[in-house]
């Protein structure tokens, strides 16, 4: 999706981490969001079909919140397994960086090998902005901290401007601020023996003793599109990037996708390296069936 680009004249941080606008991306993202809509109203599921769930009542195909809500279903779900062949992509964080420009854009040329929650959001964000969809399109990142009413609180970081809190970021690519916003990554704790172990939000539920593969099931964040209808006193509504066809009203609805939030350790078996579940610090679905 490259080519030459021209600044977005829409909201007043342009778009983040992407390469600008152009000819080609505005007509596929015209051209995506008209299929969207489309998928959405004919979805097999009667339910989602024949009637809009946050209103009970039909679609409004032309309200920009009915937009946003088929926008997020770009993506079937989220992956953190980078794809080799897509490496020139910087596949599945798709960071707009010196080797790698173009940011998001890609996913829709490579749509079938999926992406990470925060890199949809950004492409989901793109569209909207090329589309010039009205209302407040924001990027942001839901998690939770030990430190803060022990992980049982949703916190909220906004991915724009990047936050230079060393306690949440680290050095990273050519020396700048790598964005890893959420847990504290750059603080972990270590145990008796001298491993580290790092914290992690897990999407299904795990035991103390449990081991799964590095990049599975332990996420730092849930990165969301935060969107606000134009008018007045228009509350925003979250959308995940690895969670289609839900959507939010608190930052507390959306940490509790995830079932845990644990500390791991890193382990080495016959199986390759695994990230092993060390203790259970919150549990967000007790005494939810």
């Amino acid at each position: 999706m490259a080519g030459a680009s021209v600044p977005t004249y829409l909201y007043s941080d342009g778009v983040p981490l992407e390469d600008g606008l152009t000819h080609l991306r505005v007509r596929e993202s015209v051209r995506t969001t008209e299929r969207l809509l489309r998928e959405m109203i004919t979805d097999k599921d009667p339910k989602k079909r024949q009637w809009d769930p946050a209103t009970g009542l039909p679609f409004d195909t032309e309200d920009p919140w009915t937009i946003i809500r088929a926008l997020i279903r770009v993506c079937k779900g989220y992956t953190l397994t980078n794809e080799p062949r897509l490496a020139e992509h910087d596949h599945s964080g798709f960071w707009n960086r010196n080797l790698t420009p173009v940011g998001a854009w890609p996913i829709l040329q490579y749509i079938g090998d999926g992406a990470q929650c925060q890199a949809i959001v950004r492409l989901v964000r793109a569209m909207a902005m090329a589309i010039g969809l009205p209302g407040k399109v924001e990027l942001v990142v839901v998690y939770a901290l030990l430190e803060v009413d022990g992980g049982k609180t949703a916190l909220v970081d906004s991915m724009l401007p990047l936050d230079q809190d060393p306690a949440k970021y680290r050095i990273g690519w050519m020396g700048q601020w790598e964005f890893q916003p959420g847990l504290h990554h750059a603080k972990q704790r270590t145990a008796n023996d001298g491993v580290g172990e790092v914290p992690g939000l897990a999407d299904r539920h795990v035991d103390v003793g449990d081991e799964y593969p590095l990049n599975k099931v332990f996420n730092a964040y849930e990165a969301c599109l935060r969107y606000t209808r134009p008018g007045i006193k228009e509350k925003p509504t979250y959308f995940g990037g690895g969670v289609p066809d839900s959507w939010y009203e608190t930052p507390e609805e959306v940490l509790h996708i995830f079932h845990q939030l644990v500390w791991t350790r890193r382990v080495d078996t016959a199986f390759g390296p695994q990230s092993r579940v060390v203790e259970i610090v919150a549990d967000y679905r007790k005494g939810k069936p």
